[in-house]
């Protein structure tokens, strides 16, 4: 028997190659896209949302198709590839975003990915805007837009250099340099195992890590 796939407020949640499929994440980068336009109707400039992964081997295809969803329906794409899911957040901000993805299942087994949803103001939609994207969803009303009008995509690989900046800016990082802790790592090869490991160092932190390559197969 097949599990349901689950939406909420969050975004949709669901198991790889049985109920979350490339044809699903498309239509729901599409309902998400569509939902923007509608509520940034008088907006004279294109919409942009920025999308980032983690280190699951099903991230890249879901946030390809989640991509080609949002560019169907005129949405501009800025990727992020692998990052953490607070940098997400961070970027969308730095951004100047209408709204966010990020392609995690967080705690959840392997077999599970996951879309979720963030709109301009960095928080996840409240329940009223969440119903409406759903219903987009399974109405499949979609605002698809001709050829000259596609979104368009582009590459930033600014995610972890911008997020540590942010930390940095409000942590004592020389008293917390002068302690000379030395910390063990575990990353449980997700993909906050190499920015971590690079705001540690700028810590003056010592670092021993395990599991600290994003393979996504999590230990």
């Amino acid at each position: 028997m097949v599990e349901e796939l689950i939406i909420s407020i969050s975004g949709m949640r669901g198991i790889v190659g049985e109920n979350l499929t490339d044809s699903v994440a498309a239509d729901y980068g599409s309902a998400f896209g569509t939902f923007l336009k509608n509520i940034h109707a008088g907006r004279k400039e294109k919409l942009s949302v920025c999308i980032g992964r983690d280190s699951r081997r099903s991230g890249q295809m879901l946030k390809s198709a989640v991509t080609a969803g949002l560019c169907a329906v005129g949405i501009d794409v800025i990727d992020l590839e692998m990052v953490t899911t607070p940098g997400v957040g961070i970027m969308l901000r730095q951004l100047g975003c209408a709204g966010a993805v990020s392609i995690t299942a967080s705690h959840n087994p392997i077999q599970y990915n996951g879309i979720k949803l963030l709109l301009g103001d960095g928080f996840a939609p409240p329940p009223e805007s969440a119903g409406q994207i759903k219903q987009c969803f399974l109405d499949k009303i979609f605002a698809f837009v001709d050829s000259p009008h596609c979104g368009q995509v582009s590459s930033n690989k600014q995610t972890d250099s911008t997020h540590i900046a942010r930390v940095l800016g409000i942590v004592d990082k020389e008293t917390i340099a002068a302690k000379k802790f030395k910390v063990v790592l575990d990353s449980v090869n997700g993909a906050g195992g190499p920015v971590t490991k690079k705001l540690l160092a700028k810590l003056g932190c010592k670092v021993a890590a395990i599991n600290d390559e994003p393979t996504g197969i999590f230990a």
